[in-house]
């Protein structure tokens, strides 16, 4: 009788070992800073992104999935007109930037695809640049020539 109730205060001890040490884990996540989402080896070619595009009335539509860690982040995309050019052409160029960023949620590591759209005018042929967390990224584009076409669903084939 007596080794199984010492038995059982090992097991109660050891049992609140395991929920004390848990506890400090979760909380010490959940301090941490939110970070951007890591991006593949920043020595290799950058990135290609899937990306519809449509361009109507004079306006560049780009609607595109970008992968990130978690589903747990938040996928940001912004324009900027820079001064420089392309290839030393005299036509400014657009950027279109592209940043993930973690809401800072405990979160079950799944891959997610997660959509970014953004919107600009300009001519047909205006040169862009494309980054993502900002480092260079490549755009493989499908052109659609209606709103429905580029709201519908991604089917590439990679």
């Amino acid at each position: 009788m007596e080794n199984s109730k010492m038995w059982i205060m090992w097991l109660v001890g050891a049992v609140l070992i395991v929920i004390v040490v848990g506890f400090v884990i979760k909380n010490s996540a959940q301090n941490e800073e939110p970070s951007e989402a890591p991006v593949a080896d920043q020595t290799t070619t950058p990135i290609a992104i899937n990306t519809k595009h449509l361009y109507q009335n004079g306006t560049h539509t780009y609607r595109g999935i970008v992968q990130t860690p978690t589903p747990c982040y938040d996928v940001i995309a912004s324009i900027t007109q820079g001064p420089g050019s392309l290839d030393n052409k005299s036509i400014p160029v657009q950027t279109i930037n592209i940043n993930t960023k973690d809401k800072g949620m405990n979160c079950v590591q799944a891959a997610t695809d997660k959509e970014f759209k953004v919107s600009f005018e300009g001519p047909v042929d205006l040169p862009i640049n494309v980054t993502l967390n900002g480092r260079p990224a490549l755009l493989n584009i499908m052109e659609v020539e209606s709103e429905a076409e580029l709201e519908g669903a991604f089917d590439f084939k990679s």
